[in-house]
C-alpha cells in the first residue's frame, strides 16, 4: 500500500517568507514550530537558519539568511529559492497563524502516518513478539502524543513513582530527605532565596514556575527594591534576566553598580564629589556583574516577543529568575477593544511563560490612584485593572513609604501568598544608594506612625507577629 504523505510547500514558503523582515512572525514560528515540521529539506535548512539570526537578535532578511545558509548547508544554498521567499513577506500578519497551523497540522499527519506504518510493518513481517510490539507501540506513541501536546495526564501515583520535584527521588523519599535535612538544620525552602529571611520563610523563596508580582505607585522604588532582588541573587551565582521596559539599560547599570557598591547615584551620574575609594567600589561592582544579570530594554515588547526571548535565555543563557518592570508596558498580541482585556491577556501569558520555562517570573505592577488617597497602606485591589492580576499571581508584594511620618522605611505587603500566609514587615530604604535591607515585622503598635489600611483592616489576622515582635 503506497500511502502519499501530507505535505503543504506554499504555507512552508509563506511561513519562512513572512518571518523575513517580521520580527513578530518569526516570534511566532520559532515559539510553535520545529525543523522536522518542514516536509522539504531546503525549508528546513531554512529554518534553522534562520533560528541562527534569531536567536542573535538579528534581522532575518534575504543576504543575512543566504549567508548562513551557505555557511552551514550549503548544499541547500539557493539564491532564487531565497529570492523568491520575499514575494510571502507582504501582507497582513493578522492571519499568519493559520498557516503556522496548516504547516503543523500536515506535519502532525505525516508523523503519525510514518509511525502507523513503522507499526504495520512490525507486526506483518513478524519481526517482532507479541510484548516487543506492545513496548515499541507505546514508548513511540507516548512520543508522538508528547509532539501533540496530549501527555499532560498522568494519575498522583506516577507523578510520585520517580524523580519528584527532579529530585531524583520517589515521593516517600523525598519527604523522608526533607525530615533529615530540616533534622540537620539545613534550610529546607525549595525556592530561590532572596536573601531577606523573613520574606524567604514566608514566600518559601521565588520558586520555579511561580507568577510573582511587585505593586507600588510611582516613586515608591519598586525598580529599586527589583535591583536589590537581582543583587543578591547575583550574590548566589544566579543567573538573572531583566526586561526593563521603561528604563533604558544604561541608566538601570548606573543604578545597578550603585546598588551593589553602595555609592550615591548622583554623584556617578553627575560625575562630581566621587571619592577615589567609591571610584573603586564601582569598579569592583561592576567587574562582580560580569555576565550574570541579561537585559533587555526594548519598549513596547509584545507578548510573543518576550516569550520568545525569555526562552532563549532559559534555554540558551541559562537564566534562572526573570524581572519585569513592568506588566502595562507589555503589549498583548492582536486588537483589544480596552487597556483592561489587553492586561488580561498579558497577565495570563506571563504565567504561562513562568510555567513553560520552569523559572520564577518576577513582574512590576503599577498601583492606581485610590492607593495614594490618605497616604495609607494599599490592598490588592489597588492594582490595576486588579481582577486578573490577582487570579494569575502565586503572590503579590505591595510596597509602601511614607517619608514625613516613617522616613527611611519601606514597607513591603505580602497580600497574597499561595504557599502561606499573608504577612508584612519593615526594610530600610536609602534613597542615595538604593540600598534596601530588611529590619523586621511591620511595626503596628498602639500610636505607631504608620499608615491606616483601606477600610481599617485588622492586619492582626494576617500575622500575628506583627503588634510586638522585632527581628534583630
Amino acid at each position: 500500500m503506497n500511502i502519499q504523505l501530507p505535505t503543504h510547500p506554499d504555507a512552508e514558503r509563506l511561513v519562512l517568507g513572512r518571518m523575513m523582515n517580521s520580527i513578530n512572525c518569526a516570534n511566532a514560528v520559532y515559539e510553535n514550530l520545529q525543523e522536522e515540521d518542514f516536509s522539504l529539506a531546503e525549508h528546513r535548512a531554512l529554518f534553522k537558519a534562520g533560528y541562527f539570526l534569531f536567536s542573535k537578535d538579528r534581522k532575518i532578511d534575504a543576504i543575512s539568511l543566504l549567508a548562513e545558509v551557505q555557511k552551514h548547508f550549503p548544499e541547500h544554498a539557493d539564491i532564487s529559492l531565497i529570492n523568491g521567499l520575499q514575494s510571502y513577506s507582504f501582507g497582513m500578519t493578522n492571519d499568519f497563524m493559520q498557516f503556522v497551523e496548516i504547516v503543523r497540522d500536515h506535519s502532525i499527519s505525516r508523523k503519525t502516518i510514518l509511525f502507523c506504518k513503522e507499526m504495520m510493518d512490525n507486526t506483518s513481517g513478524g519481526k517482532m513478539n507479541t510484548e516487543e510490539i506492545k513496548n515499541k507501540f507505546l514508548a513511540d506513541s507516548e512520543e508522538l502524543f508528547k509532539t501533540l501536546g496530549g501527555n499532560n495526564s498522568k494519575t498522583l501515583t506516577e507523578i510520585g513513582a520517580h524523580n519528584f520535584k527532579d529530585s531524583g527521588k520517589t515521593f516517600l523519599e523525598y519527604v523522608e530527605w526533607k525530615q533529615d535535612q530540616a533534622a540537620q538544620g539545613i534550610n529546607t525552602i525549595e525556592g530561590h532565596l532572596t536573601g531577606y529571611p523573613l520574606l524567604d520563610n514566608c514566600l518559601e523563596g521565588f520558586n520555579k514556575k511561580h507568577y510573582i508580582i511587585i505593586g507600588a505607585r510611582p516613586g515608591v522604588g519598586k525598580t529599586t527594591f527589583v535591583l536589590n532582588l537581582m543583587k543578591r541573587f547575583m550574590q548566589r551565582n544566579m543567573k538573572v534576566g531583566f526586561f526593563s521596559l521603561e528604563m533604558d539599560a544604561c541608566t538601570v547599570l548606573e543604578k545597578f553598580a550603585c546598588v551593589c557598591s553602595g555609592v550615591d547615584h548622583k554623584k556617578v551620574s553627575r560625575g562630581k564629589g566621587l571619592t577615589p575609594d567609591e571610584f573603586q567600589g564601582i569598579v569592583k561592582a561592576y567587574k562582580n556583574i560580569g555576565d550574570s544579570i541579561i537585559i533587555d530594554d526594548q519598549p513596547n515588547l509584545q507578548l510573543t516577543q518576550l516569550a520568545a526571548r525569555a526562552k532563549r535565555w532559559v534555554l540558551a543563557e541559562g537564566v534562572k529568575v526573570i524581572f519585569i518592570d513592568y506588566l502595562s508596558e507589555v503589549k498583548g498580541d492582536g486588537k483589544f477593544p480596552n487597556k483592561q482585556e489587553e492586561i488580561q491577556h498579558v497577565s495570563k501569558g506571563i504565567r504561562a511563560i513562568a510555567k513553560k520555562l520552569n523559572v520564577p517570573v518576577v513582574c512590576i505592577a503599577q498601583l492606581n490612584r485610590q492607593a495614594e488617597i490618605g497616604n495609607r497602606l494599599p490592598v490588592k485591589s489597588d492594582l490595576r485593572e486588579s481582577g486578573q492580576i490577582e487570579a494569575d499571581a502565586y503572590s503579590i508584594m505591595l510596597l509602601h513609604r511614607d517619608e514625613e511620618k516613617r522616613p527611611g522605611i519601606m514597607n513591603v505587603l505580602v497580600v497574597k501568598n499561595r504557599l502561606g500566609q499573608e504577612a508584612a514587615f519593615d526594610f530600610s530604604f536609602e534613597g542615595s544608594t538604593g540600598i534596601i535591607e530588611e529590619i523586621g515585622f511591620l511595626q503596628r503598635t498602639a500610636g505607631a506612625n504608620v499608615g491606616v489600611p483601606a477600610q481599617k483592616e485588622d492586619w492582626n489576622h494576617l500575622n500575628t507577629g506583627w503588634n510586638n515582635e522585632k527581628v534583630q
